[in-house]
């Protein structure tokens, strides 16, 4: 489940060098940002899974002037409502105590954006077959290693209307080799940087495994044969309509 915030915080702006007849909305602010940390440390249980991150803090326009607001914003994510809802007390307990303290009053708004993930059974078991289907260079191992991840995923929406599988596909490789290669690059190390990463470079390698995935869950899924594996690896396939036979 994921879940956007803004926070404006509204304070009295006016001189940096008058604190004192000024109500300063970036240390306010500032405090939240650490506050807000300990919902995940102090009011989940330690076996649950949940993130609350503070993205943006926005504040000011000059180095001397105090600013009449700041602006946090940010995401949390959890994979379950109950926990969710200890966030969402927890948030709004929080930010009206700390503004509170610092004589501050702020604006809140929680935006909610995709629902959490849920894979069934069937789905996942359509996935492992076509993944046990792949060999040699393509050889393809399903893991649940690192799972739950809290990355937000529209692909939720279907699966809350129609089952099916979400699923990663590894790009990792330690040198540029291949189809992920440039000229003058070949064998140059890979950033393997995860997406949203400033270094993050797709890896152009892991397409002939896609598309042999795709092709392997489609077959499981119609009970049809359409391409092997080589054909599809040394783009020999060729139009397969007399090929596609029913299997039993």
């Amino acid at each position: 489940h994921t879940c956007n915030f803004e926070v404006v915080v509204h304070g009295r702006g006016g001189h940096g060098s008058q604190p004192q007849a000024c109500i300063d909305p970036i240390v306010c602010a500032a405090h939240l940002v650490t506050s807000l940390q300990t919902i995940i440390s102090r009011s989940i249980p330690p076996w649950s899974t949940a993130v609350v991150t503070v993205g943006q803090f926005i504040a000011g326009e000059r180095c001397n002037v105090i600013p009449d607001t700041a602006k946090l914003t940010g995401t949390i994510r959890d994979v379950d409502p109950k926990v969710y809802e200890i966030i969402q007390r927890r948030f709004h307990e929080i930010i009206n105590s700390v503004c509170k303290g610092f004589q501050c009053t702020a604006d809140v708004s929680l935006l909610q954006a995709y629902p959490a993930v849920v894979n069934q059974d069937h789905g996942v078991e359509v996935v492992q077959r076509a993944a046990e289907k792949l060999s040699g260079p393509v050889e393809t191992k399903m893991v649940d290693a690192g799972l739950p991840i809290m990355g937000g995923e529209d692909f939720s929406f279907y699966l809350n209307e129609r089952p099916g599988c979400f699923f990663f596909l590894g790009t990792q490789e330690l040198l540029l080799r291949g189809l992920a290669a440039y000229e003058g690059a070949e064998d140059a190390p890979r950033t393997n940087c995860i997406c949203h990463g400033t270094s993050y470079d797709f890896n152009d390698n892991v397409l002939p495994r896609a598309v042999l995935m795709f092709v392997r869950i489609i077959e499981d899924r119609f009970g049809v044969d359409l391409y092997t594996q080589e054909e599809v690896l040394e783009g020999t396939g060729k139009e397969k309509g007399a090929k596609m036979q029913r299997t039993s």
